[in-house]
């Protein structure tokens, strides 16, 4: 069983290190995902996300708001209260 320090960087973030370890259990060790999903605590959709890429890394990048897209709209939702 994996310990607490393999579980990634926080909860919902995988790291380098367990992307590794997914891949190499799944085609080194030719373990099933769902075998994959129980040792390193992460949903089937995961694994099958690192299976299925070539990324080493997975982050989320937040899109511009519109509020500081357009100056205009910065003081916009407070002057309706």
């Amino acid at each position: 069983m994996a310990s607490m320090g393999d579980m990634g960087a926080g909860w919902g973030m995988l790291i380098v290190e367990t992307i590794a370890k997914i891949r190499r259990a799944h085609f080194a060790q030719k373990k099933p995902i769902k075998a994959i999903c129980r040792e390193f605590r992460v949903s089937r959709k995961v694994v099958r996300k690192v299976i299925r890429s070539g990324a080493t890394e997975f982050r989320y990048e937040r899109g511009t708001r519109a509020a500081d897209a357009d100056p205009d709209l910065r003081g916009a939702p407070r002057s309706r209260l």
